[in-house]
């Protein structure tokens, strides 16, 4: 059953992640990403308050969870090339991203760089 969870979200913010890669954010309504992702839309708030949120919960999964664990481990040059690999391949989808960031996630990011180059 856990599992089955874990695939309903990772469904439901791929499909909002491919809706961003298509269009506008600002037009991206959480019908058209459960819509998208084949389930109704009440299961979408199950997982998520809003769409803010799948973006930052997509940023923590691809890129903050590995990095900080290459980090962890001593391996920095290896995570900012996998960040830069990360970014080049869904290029289009962070270009749209980085739009919209609320500013605690952006202050986040800050301050996981900063400490780590203080390190």
């Amino acid at each position: 059953m856990e599992r089955k969870r874990e695939l309903t979200k990772i469904l439901l913010a791929e499909s909002f992640k491919e809706l961003l890669i298509k269009g506008s954010f600002d037009k991206i309504t959480i019908k058209m990403i459960t819509d998208q992702a084949g389930v109704i839309r009440p299961t979408f708030y199950n997982y998520f308050q809003d769409k803010y949120e799948v973006m930052e919960w997509l940023l923590e999964t691809e890129v903050f969870q590995h990095i900080r664990e290459m980090t962890e481990d001593g391996m920095e040059r290896e995570a900012i090339y996998l960040l830069f690999r990360k970014m080049e391949k869904d290029r289009i989808y962070y270009q749209k991203v980085r739009k919209h960031l609320k500013r605690p996630v952006r202050m986040g990011l800050r301050k996981f760089l900063k400490r780590r180059s203080v390190s």
